[in-house]
């Protein structure tokens, strides 16, 4: 559990950073077609969704980043995450079935 939020804030920093690029990109590409513009937020999606480190001699992020924080700090994040997370499930499903 202590490495868990390390692992959710490096993929989330590298997402970041990805989402960046696809804003950046579509101010480039104004005139590219429209399923092009999907693919790149398809891209920036499977990012945020894969914890595993992707690595390419062309990458736009950086090589490894470690974020380590105190053991009772990271537990204390990861739990507030984890509720969160949850409270948000809950909400989202409260909303769709009062739709």
């Amino acid at each position: 559990m202590d490495t868990f939020f390390p692992t959710v804030l490096t993929t989330s920093i590298h997402g970041s950073i990805v989402i960046l690029a696809v804003l950046l990109l579509r101010l480039i590409l104004k005139k590219a077609p429209k399923k092009t513009i999907c693919w790149l937020w398809v891209l920036a999606g499977i990012r945020l969704l894969v914890p595993v480190p992707i690595e390419s001699a062309y990458s736009l992020q950086p090589q490894r980043v470690h974020i380590t924080l105190p053991a009772n700090l990271s537990t204390v994040f990861t739990v507030i995450w984890i509720v969160l997370a949850i409270a948000i499930g809950v909400y989202s499903v409260c909303s769709y079935i009062h739709l």
